[in-house]
This record gives structure tokens, sequence and C-alpha cells, in this order.
């Protein structure tokens, strides 16, 4: 089987968010290292300070195309829950300083 079709997502974090990114990177390895349709495709991840890179071969443009759609997801999805959690710190100290 050939896997002629080739994608590339790279994810840019500035400023404050670049501390996202490696959580994101952790959150994310496992279902890019290994995608549910592994002999279709092959995906790799790596990360250099403020930016994450996927690197995608497929057999078809479809299964490209769901990849892709199915990793956006899961970032959307993982900065969603990283952003939820910030905002929960940030309201427990609120509470304790004003118990305090």
């Amino acid at each position: 089987m050939e896997l002629g079709y080739k994608g590339e997502v790279t994810i840019n974090f500035i400023d404050d968010e670049c501390r996202l990114a490696e959580n994101i990177f952790r959150s994310i390895y496992a279902e890019v290292v290994s995608p549910a349709n592994a002999g279709r495709l092959k995906a790799y991840i790596s990360i250099d300070k403020c930016s994450i890179k996927i690197d995608i071969v497929s057999d078809t443009m479809s299964h490209l195309r769901a990849f892709i759609n199915s990793i956006l997801y899961l970032l959307n999805t993982a900065i969603e829950v990283i952003r939820v959690s910030i905002k929960v710190d940030e309201n427990a100290m609120t509470v304790q300083k004003q118990i305090r």
C-alpha cells in the first residue's frame, strides 16, 4: 500500500499560551503516534518550544482528511480543558484569599 498523500499541521503558541505547548503535546501524543487506522497512515509529532508539528502520510485523501479533523478536534478539546482548569485554579485562589 502506497502512502502518497501528505499533510502537516503546525500549531504555534504565542506569549502566555506558549506554556500550554508541552501539555497539549502530551495530551495528543498517543493518538498521533498510534492512530486507529494505523495501516492506512503514519503520523509523526514533534515539539519545539512554542510550536507543535504533526506530519502525516496517508494512502487516500479521505483518510488524511479524517485524521486531520480528528487531530484538530483533540487539539481544541485539550486547549479548552486546560483553559477551564486554569480558570478553576484562579477562582480557587480568589476564594482562598477571600476566606483569609
